[in-house]
C-alpha cells in the first residue's frame, strides 16, 4: 500500500466530527431531568408538605470543547441543612458528565453523581469520594439512605 492509498484510507475511516453544541444539550437535559426525579417523582411530597424546601440557582461552568454555559444547580433544604446537587462538566473520564452531590458546609459528606449515557438511556451512579471504585445506581432508596444519613 502506498503512502497515499494508507493517507486516503485514515481520512475515510476517521469519525465523524463530535457535535459539541449537541453533547452540551443532552447534558443540560439530562441534569434537568435528575432535579425533575429528584424534586417531582421521588421527594415532591416532601416538598409539598413544607418538609423540604427547593431552590434552583444559576451556575456557570466553562468547559474545553464545549464553551461557556449556564446550568442551574440544586439546594435541597431541611430545617438548617442544605443538600446540594451541583454540576461540575459534561467533559469527564468514565462518564458523560459529573454532578457533585453535599452536604453544604460539610465536605466529607459528600459523593459524586456521574453520568452514563448509552442511547436513549440515561444513568446516574453514586460514587464515594474516598472510594472511587465503588459505584451504585442512584435510586429514591440510595438518596433517601444519604438524605437520612446527612441531614441533622
Amino acid at each position: 500500500m502506498s503512502l497515499r492509498e494508507k493517507l486516503q484510507n485514515t481520512q475515510r475511516n476517521r469519525p465523524p466530527p463530535i457535535n459539541w453544541e449537541h453533547q452540551k444539550k443532552l447534558w443540560v437535559e439530562a441534569v434537568e431531568s435528575l432535579y425533575v426525579t429528584v424534586t417531582q417523582d421521588w421527594f415532591g411530597d416532601l416538598i409539598r408538605d413544607g418538609l423540604l424546601k427547593m431552590d434552583l440557582a444559576p451556575l456557570v461552568i466553562v468547559e474545553e470543547h464545549i464553551g461557556t454555559y449556564q446550568i442551574d444547580k440544586l439546594e435541597l433544604r431541611a430545617n438548617e441543612a442544605c443538600v446540594v446537587f451541583e454540576p461540575v462538566g459534561r467533559n469527564i473520564v468514565g462518564g458523560d458528565g459529573r454532578v457533585d452531590l453535599y452536604l453544604k458546609g460539610e465536605y466529607a459528606k459528600g459523593c459524586m453523581l456521574i453520568l452514563v449515557m448509552e442511547d436513549a438511556r440515561r444513568e446516574w451512579h453514586l460514587i464515594d469520594r474516598t472510594n472511587k471504585r465503588e459505584r451504585s445506581l442512584l435510586t429514591k432508596e440510595s438518596l433517601e439512605g444519604l438524605l437520612e444519613e446527612w441531614l441533622p
